[in-house]
């Protein structure tokens, strides 16, 4: 049986406990805030926050955040969110900066947070690093309150802008690494290979979302009309109607007020893009294989894979995996979830 390590520390990096574990159900997820079960064979010195390590042999490494714990006898179970989690936080911001780059101002909203003159809610370590600048949108709220996370998942699906948050126990830092999806590289991946257990296809749900945007000033003087194109990997959003059209046709329509500064046509390509580009990846594909697999390797989130299923291919991007256990792996892709926990977990959400 494969044994894995747990190591756990405080805030500060202080180390606390270690054991050894099996069979860890480990999720990373980067559009549901999922969790992971670890079982400890003995009474683990362990509080709510703390950052916690799983490693096995091969080197392969979790890490996450402490969010609950039971001792029962000579049991410990861990409940871990992963670091994402510290994006899960609400702020006053001003959207409009988005238009300088997304990773900038990310970077300055995190800052504000993690190291301010709140020293409980500072971050030991805080370091942020990018390399891209990529130009961004998101629609202004009324009360100019944002969640980075829903932020953050955002920026993802309509620009493969991608947060890796972690931490390095030597160098005592929390770290926060931008960096943007990589369309030059795309791996194939054919489900009838001998490591592959099991696969699923859930047919696109673009149904959901429109196709066609019908957009208006609010005095009524200026309209426009933009339509999303699917491409390979990628996407259009454009006013040309006669070629490359989705069907069947689901067409909404919304009314914008363009900022200080901004054109009607400007606003209203942004309020299409905002609410067309979601359908990029709209089939969830979810394919299980044997972990001690040499013929299946999991990317890392962002990864763009054609899936090949006999005759059909699927043109799709890795946003989700999980260790099952010590047998099993099951990755996931697109950006739709089916499962109910994650289903509700996305409209609670959308709704707060």
């Amino acid at each position: 049986m494969k044994r894995y390590r747990v190591d756990v520390f405080d805030r500060a990096f202080n180390f606390k406990d270690m054991a050894q574990t099996s069979e860890p159900t480990l999720i990373v997820d980067y559009l549901v805030q999922s969790s992971s079960q670890v079982q400890i064979p003995k009474k683990m010195n362990v509080s709510i926050g703390d950052y916690a390590q799983i490693r096995d042999a091969e080197g392969a490494m979790f890490q996450g955040i402490v969010t609950n714990f039971a001792y029962d006898g000579k049991l410990t179970e861990l409940t871990l969110a992963q670091m994402s989690k510290l994006l899960d936080v609400e702020v006053f911001a001003d959207v409009s900066g988005l238009a300088s780059g997304i990773e900038a101002w990310m970077d300055a909203q995190l800052t504000a947070v993690y190291n301010s003159t709140d020293a409980a809610q500072n971050l030991t370590g805080l370091t942020i690093t990018h390399t891209t600048t990529t130009a961004g949108s998101y629609p202004a709220s009324v009360e100019g309150i944002y969640n980075l996370y829903d932020l953050a998942v955002h920026f993802f699906k309509v620009y493969g802008v991608i947060i890796d948050v972690g931490f390095d126990i030597p160098a005592k830092k929390v770290t926060f690494r931008f960096r943007v999806v990589n369309t030059g590289s795309i791996w194939k991946l054919e489900t009838k290979l001998k490591d592959v257990a099991e696969y699923s296809v859930n047919a696109s749900t673009a149904m959901e979302y429109p196709n066609k945007m019908v957009i208006r000033s609010e005095d009524g003087l200026d309209s426009a009309t933009y339509y999303w194109h699917p491409s390979g990997f990628s996407g259009t959003v454009d006013m040309d109607g006669s070629v490359n059209r989705v069907q069947p046709v689901l067409s909404r329509c919304a009314v914008v007020a363009p900022e200080q500064g901004q054109t009607f046509a400007e606003a209203a390509y942004i309020e299409a893009v905002n609410q067309m580009y979601q359908s990029q990846y709209d089939d969830q594909i979810e394919i299980m294989f044997n972990s001690s697999s040499k013929l299946v390797e999991v990317g890392r989130i962002g990864q763009l894979y054609t899936i090949i299923d006999g005759a059909t291919s699927y043109n799709t991007v890795l946003t989700g995996y999980q260790r099952l256990n010590d047998k099993y792996t099951r990755m996931t892709f697109g950006y739709v979830r089916t499962r109910l926990t994650q289903i509700l977990q996305q409209e609670r959400r959308r709704n707060t």
